[in-house]
């Protein structure tokens, strides 16, 4: 669906890229991305895939989110 957001370990992945993905922090920063993004379509009234993903980064790093690897 156009305006579907997932979170959390709803991906497809090899064994070793799902061993770190499903780890609870990530888990939890996916939800928060996706969060951002929603509270970004709404206030702008445009769909996920035109909020700018870069915005979604900066606010999140704003909160305290730790982004690097």
């Amino acid at each position: 669906s156009k305006n579907l957001l997932a979170a959390g370990r709803c991906l497809s992945a090899d064994q070793l890229a799902l061993s770190s993905a499903r780890v609870m922090t990530t888990c939890a920063m996916t939800g928060q991305a996706a969060g951002v993004t929603a509270a970004l379509c709404a206030a702008k009234n445009i769909p996920p895939d035109q909020v700018d993903p870069a915005e979604v980064r900066r606010i999140l790093v704003g909160r305290g989110a730790n982004l690097e690897v």
